[in-house]
């Protein structure tokens, strides 16, 4: 099941036809699930609260300053879903933690659930005003995948923006 929300989820965001051909198509891993990104992503896990989170981050250096797109996902334990309040309870947790990391403050969010999976889509001011981080978070069962895209402030409505989500 995890694996087929995986394809429903990105499949939607990563439609090969809204692409140009700059963009290039990865597999992470080796899941069923395929990105599209305008360079070579680099690829780090990171371990947080005993949850392995495999990352993936491309820049756009063909702009100043360059565009910066990330793809994550990260399995929670089965155990942090207790009631029927746990997937907002996870991904508020999750929202806050990115605003904290990247000491930031939300502008806007809202709902955008992808059929019975709860997401959000969550636009972030940088410190000093100038950066933007637009964040998309999805949970599927106990996965949690991140799209976040940073780029200057005036940019965050750009086409190629667009094309990422």
């Amino acid at each position: 099941m995890r694996m087929i929300g995986c394809v429903v989820i990105l499949a939607g965001f990563f439609a090969l036809a809204a692409f140009g051909a700059d963009w290039n198509s990865y597999q992470p891993g080796n899941s069923a699930c395929y990105i599209r990104l305008p360079a070579n992503p680099e690829y780090q896990t990171q371990i947080v609260d005993a949850m392995v989170t495999h990352i993936y981050v491309a820049k756009d250096a063909s702009r100043t300053p360059a565009f910066v797109y990330t793809v994550s996902f990260g399995d929670y334990p089965k155990e942090k879903f207790v009631d029927k309040d746990s997937p907002k309870k996870i991904l508020d947790a999750d929202r806050d933690g990115f605003v904290k990391a990247v000491n930031g403050k939300i502008i806007s969010e809202k709902s955008v659930e992808k059929g019975a999976y709860p997401g959000r889509a969550v636009v972030i001011s940088g410190e000093d005003g100038k950066a933007r981080y637009l964040l998309r978070e999805y949970l599927i069962d106990n996965r949690i995948f991140h799209l976040a895209a940073c780029v200057p402030a005036a940019s965050a409505e750009d086409a190629d923006v667009t094309k990422f989500f």
